[in-house]
């Protein structure tokens, strides 16, 4: 894999920073009794190219530590700086694209999410619809160890709410992972929404 100053190449593949439309990044891990296996993956791509990096590592543990999988994976296959590359080269030309979009009056679809330029809104199950406009002032709640403005938070839930002037309570609209295409990128889409729209 390299990472030049316009692109990043993989295997015979190659797609510039600013031709990408997508990212999404996972983790998992299964430790049994003496077994762990811990995957992981790293997805880019551009309206005609599709780059996937797939990490696995298998190893013996004592007692079924989960964390000894996780650390195992991070040393061998260097997930953590490979997917910190990928967000801190491919996010911002991306986030810059999903907030022309929304500025153009279309939609910017991720996961169940869908942002406007009225807010953001969740279609749950059976068509069900919990929507923030943006001088609501949405917020981002992570499940994730980096801070929320940052574009490099490639694993955990992301759940969206907003204050509900009545009660005070936080309402949850809803929620999206890095594992979802651009997941990782709805913290800075919503405060550059918010800076943008909430007037």
């Amino acid at each position: 894999m390299i990472f030049s100053d316009r692109a990043m190449a993989y295997r015979g593949k190659e797609i510039a920073y600013d031709d990408a439309t997508g990212i999404a990044f996972s983790q998992s891990s299964r430790s049994g009794r003496f077994l762990y296996h811990s995957r992981a993956s790293v997805l880019v791509h551009s309206p005609s190219v599709r780059i996937k990096i797939r990490f696995g590592y298998d190893g013996i543990c004592r007692g079924g530590a989960e964390w000894e999988a996780m650390l195992a994976l991070r040393r061998a296959m260097n997930y953590d700086q490979i997917s910190d590359m990928v967000a801190r080269r491919f996010g911002p030309h991306i986030l810059l694209q999903m907030v022309a979009i929304i500025m153009q009056g279309r939609a910017v679809r991720i996961g169940s999410l869908e942002f406007d330029l009225k807010g953001v809104t969740s279609c749950g199950a059976f068509g069900s619809r919990k929507r923030a406009n943006w001088s609501q002032l949405p917020e981002v709640r992570s499940a994730s160890k980096a801070p929320w403005y940052s574009s490099k938070s490639t694993w955990g839930i992301t759940e969206i709410s907003y204050q509900s002037p009545p009660t005070g309570q936080m309402v949850v609209i809803g929620r999206t992972n890095s594992a979802e295409e651009n997941g990782c990128l709805v913290p800075l889409l919503i405060e550059t929404m918010k800076s943008q729209l909430a007037q």
